[in-house]
């Protein structure tokens, strides 16, 4: 909740408590066991996988991180990405989750 905001926030942990519903009881009894359930980088992959993102082909992850990281400079500035603007509420989640995108889109190489 600190790093992205209260509204990101639970929406990654709603995500993470799916992904764990899908993994079953063993996947929840030992997050609970360890703590890790508790852990944000682990309810940030948790999240992604819910979402399908570890899943992806090389060309979807181009294709999701050009979205993410667009050239919006011929709109006016309240158009631009969160990517691309400091201020704005989701950028650290935009950032993060194009560093993920760029490290699926290269892994092969």
């Amino acid at each position: 909740m600190s790093r992205y905001g209260n509204e990101e926030g639970r929406t990654i942990v709603a995500n993470a408590k799916k992904a764990v519903t899908r993994l079953g009881p063993k996947a929840a009894a030992f997050l609970d066991s360890t703590s890790l359930g508790n852990s944000p980088a682990v309810l940030m992959a948790l999240a992604a996988y819910q979402r399908g993102e570890f899943r992806m082909s090389p060309e979807t992850a181009q294709v999701e991180l050009d979205k993410l990281t667009k050239d919006l400079r011929s709109k006016p500035y309240y158009n631009y990405p969160a990517y691309r603007d400091s201020n704005h509420p989701k950028h650290r989640v935009a950032v993060d989750r194009a560093t993920a995108l760029y490290e699926l889109r290269y892994r092969d190489e």
